[in-house]
């Protein structure tokens, strides 16, 4: 991609699709350092900052005696300061060495694990929640422009094996009240992934019956989670969680931009490769560099298995099962400066205490002077995120594009926030520094897409303007409560950053005798033929929970 392209790139994202409710997975319970959002499932309700800290891999041996401080990040959003840190696993424990987190799920045998779909009882929680129906705004609030809104659900085609997901027709009769032409910009909010495109999910617009090309925009939006920790969209369980985060949709036009120094600027790049292991290489053998690191903000990394800081030392490891399958371990040095005391070791497990040394593991470094720009066209060229999560899924060239380019927003947004110095209540998506991580969180991690386009009305006429898509519904992966298996949950906010004046909303629903309705504050009622309601237009939120019958 030239680099012209990739600054006009904006990409975005949605919720990660483990598995099909029919489809058993075989696990490994491996220690692998992956991004926050391929945590086991079932973990409801943990604390924002211990989420965050958790799944950092940047965290520090807590000293015998010593308390947890955090009153300095360094820059990096879930670092622990000084001298201090916590245990993921046992947070109360005092560790005596540089012990690395992984977010992984420990040592063990392959698992079974059945992935099954439902809701939880309440709304106050799900795992997978891939955001409300939202309406349309304008990029410039227009006063002469009135809406009617009138969506269909349609369940006609859903079944337990379609995981959910459900057609939506949003149609707006958009009417110019004034005697002048107007010449408006709309935007439509959607939450979708592009791991997920090819289901249908993009929405396919038409105006007056015609299809129309219309633009893709997103960003990195922030916003408080149900904690009062900062988090991206991803981490938002709730509409209301997202309602904090969306704000104002016109106003995210242009947000998370993309800064051009940064690209130009010279750093030093460690790369690893060439690993060996003279005797047979286990998932748990790594190599390790350690060195000096009075401030790590200015350090980042690529296909990492876990960093530690511990006494002014940064530890980094890659596991060598991981770059054996084709991971490409980096040490990105934003400032260009040769690190101090570095030394190489590798490990029997991804713990960095003299016990677990071996000599048996050895690994070829290359240095190098480059562009920023150049490493981050290398860091995606290598990335294998399409190979873990889209085996069957090839990204088509406008895809690609807007992959990249929210890639490169996110690793922007980090670095200058990294900059600014941010401090441990500053807990952003990635927790680390991995620019692999914040790829593998623009393929799959929530995001909200924009779709633009232009639309002209006529004085005192109207346009008639249309979404069609598949939208999933709310859900938890693993453990709902069996009263609330392959139930979905289905959320409408009405009127969430929208700057349009409404007349009228209707909802409409269409199914086959394959849903029943368990909860719900529409007002559908099959039974009387109940089956498209007016809305209310100062509701805050519409809401049903759907149970899929076959």
């Amino acid at each position: 991609m030239r680099k012209e392209e990739l600054f006009e790139a904006i990409g975005g994202i949605d919720d990660i699709l483990v598995a099909k409710s029919d489809k058993k997975i075989k696990r490994k319970k491996n220690v692998m350092f992956r991004s926050v959002l391929a945590a086991a499932a079932c973990f409801a309700l943990l604390l924002g900052a211990t989420i965050a800290m958790n799944q950092a891999g940047i965290l520090k041996p807590l000293k015998p005696g010593t308390e947890q401080d955090s009153s300095d990040s360094h820059g990096i959003p879930g670092a622990p300061g000084e001298e201090v840190g916590i245990g993921a696993d046992e947070p109360d424990i005092p560790y005596d060495g540089p012990s690395i987190i992984n977010g992984g799920e420990g040592e063990g045998e392959e698992t079974e694990i059945e992935y099954t779909r439902g809701m939880i009882p309440g709304d106050e929680f799900v795992e997978f929640n891939p955001g409300p129906l939202m309406p349309v705004t304008l990029a410039q609030a227009n006063s002469a422009v009135t809406a009617q809104r009138d969506m269909t659900y349609d369940f006609s085609a859903v079944t337990k094996e379609a995981n959910g997901f459900v057609a939506i027709k949003d149609s707006y009769e958009l009417t110019n009240t004034s005697d002048t032409d107007q010449n408006i910009t709309v935007l439509y909010p959607y939450l979708g992934t592009i791991f997920d495109m090819n289901n249908g999910s993009k929405p396919e617009v038409t105006v007056d019956g015609e299809k129309v090309d219309a633009d893709m925009l997103t960003g990195s939006y922030y916003g408080n989670d149900g904690f009062g920790y900062e988090q991206l969209l991803s981490f938002a369980h709730t509409t209301e969680d997202m309602d904090c985060i969306i704000g104002d949709v016109a106003s995210h036009v242009g947000a998370g931009t993309i800064d051009e120094d940064l690209w130009n600027k010279n750093v030093l790049v460690y790369e690893f490769s060439d690993v060996k292991c003279e005797g047979d290489p286990t998932e748990y053998g790594a190599y390790a560099v350690k060195f000096k690191a009075d401030d790590y903000k200015n350090i980042y990394f690529q296909d990492i298995g876990g960093v530690t800081y511990y006494e002014g030392y940064l530890y980094v490891g890659f596991y060598v099962e991981d770059v054996l399958g084709g991971d490409t371990p980096r040490i990105i040095f934003m400032d260009g400066k040769e690190p101090t005391e570095y030394s190489e070791q590798g490990y029997s497990c991804m713990e960095f205490f003299a016990e677990y040394e071996v000599d048996d593991i050895s690994a070829s470094m290359k240095k190098k002077k480059v562009s920023f720009g150049k490493v981050f066209d290398e860091v995606m060229e290598s990335n294998r995120v399409a190979e873990y999560w889209g085996k069957d899924r090839i990204l088509n060239d406008r895809e690609q594009n807007l992959f990249k380019g929210f890639v490169a927003q996110i690793v922007s947004d980090v670095v200058r926030r990294n900059a600014q110095g941010g401090e441990m209540s500053d807990m952003s998506a990635y927790f680390s520094n991995s620019i692999s991580d914040m790829a593998y969180y623009a393929y799959t991690g929530t995001a909200l897409f924009l779709v633009k386009n232009e639309v002209s009305i006529p004085a005192g006429g109207s346009v008639n303007l249309v979404y069609t898509y598949n939208k999933q519904g709310q859900h938890d992966e693993t453990c709902p409560e069996p009263d609330f298996l392959d139930c979905y949950g289905y959320d409408n906010a009405i009127n969430m950053g929208t700057n349009v004046t409404f007349t009228e909303q209707i909802a409409n629903i269409v199914q086959q005798d394959n849903i029943e309705i368990i909860e719900q504050n529409y007002g559908f009622d099959f039974e009387t033929g109940v089956t498209s309601v007016e809305l209310a237009p100062d509701e805050e939120k519409y809401y049903m929970i759907v149970h899929i019958l076959k």
